[in-house]
């Protein structure tokens, strides 16, 4: 995979970067490691001046005050004619992405202690991956990274530990500790789970049969179909070849997600129920990449991409 020609990109990463979506994106990108507590005065110094677009890569759920000062940043760059995406985008966890989806009028995973005794739910972390990425900056940088660290669980370290009751059996700790969420259990009988990609104006969307009860793009797929959309400078979102009107609502929704969380780049999980109807599940801003034969996918992210840094003046 090559980088796109004529828009030299700068990564600035922490912990995201081998395995990566972006690896694969742009493997000769300027990377510049980045730290808890980061100052814009030196990431200025380290980003090149000939890349064009920057995108900040920082595996965790919550971000804030990663950086000393972001809207410094933001005007550094801008004053050299460079673009930076992903900047205010600071939280993508899961309590942050129900109050979004709720303040949009989109359908919400959050549970509540009211409802059928026999429902299924789901008990998770409220950190994206267990809280994994946290313990990652919690042993590597201790009290520096305090503030990136709340709300690791330590009894639930990754998905595996997610956990399905009925609402009766829901524990009674679960539904007032901070660092876990219960969320309504939906599935369908096909097994089909939905990851949308977002950046610029460009969407992909992959629909995906996975067995089992904790459905990961991880786990062995038996089966995918890819489609792919583009945004007109008209808002109009047309699909740029075969689509599904679910994989349209994934499209639909992500970049709402994403624009109301402030991210330019952003991948979704989302589950369908046997209705049809379409919820996100998870918001990640470092999607890892499992699928390297997925090329079609990289291109059409490539373009997006070049679209967003390209219109930067």
């Amino acid at each position: 995979m090559q980088a796109s020609p004529g828009v030299p990109v700068a990564i600035c990463e922490c912990n995201a970067w081998r395995g990566f979506m972006v690896e694969v994106l742009y493997p000769d990108a300027a990377r510049i490691g980045v730290e808890p507590g980061d100052r814009a005065s030196r990431l200025l110094s380290a980003i090149p001046a000939a890349a064009r677009g920057v995108l900040m890569h920082l595996n965790a759920s919550a971000t804030a005050g990663f950086i000393d000062d972001p809207k410094a940043l933001d005007v550094g760059l801008a004053q050299r004619g460079q673009r930076v995406l992903n900047l205010y985008g600071d939280d993508v966890r899961k309590a942050t992405l129900h109050a979004r989806c709720e303040a949009l009028g989109l359908g919400s995973l959050r549970a509540t202690t009211e409802g059928p005794p026999d429902e299924r739910l789901i008990v998770k972390t409220s950190l994206n991956f267990g809280g994994g990425p946290e313990r990652g900056l919690q042993e590597r940088w201790g009290e520096r990274a305090a503030a990136l660290t709340r709300g690791i669980n330590d009894a639930m370290r990754s998905s595996a530990d997610y956990r399905v009751y009925r609402r009766e059996e829901v524990p009674s700790a679960a539904w007032s500790d901070p660092s876990l969420v219960v969320e309504r259990f939906v599935e369908n009988p096909e097994g089909l789970l939905f990851r949308g990609y977002q950046v610029g104006p460009a969407s992909v969307v992959s629909g995906v049969w996975v067995a089992g009860d904790i459905k990961k793009l991880s786990v062995a797929i038996r089966r995918r179909h890819n489609y792919f959309f583009w945004t007109l400078d008209s808002g109009e979102t047309v699909a740029m070849g075969p689509s599904t009107p679910q994989a349209r609502e994934v499209a639909r929704i992500t970049r709402q997600v994403a624009a109301s969380m402030r991210f330019d780049f952003l991948a979704t999980d989302c589950v369908m129920d046997s209705g049809g109807s379409v919820y996100v599940a998870d918001a990640n801003k470092t999607p890892y990449w499992g699928e390297p034969r997925q090329s079609a996918i990289l291109a059409h992210l490539r373009h997006g991409f070049d679209a967003l840094i390209g219109d930067f003046t």
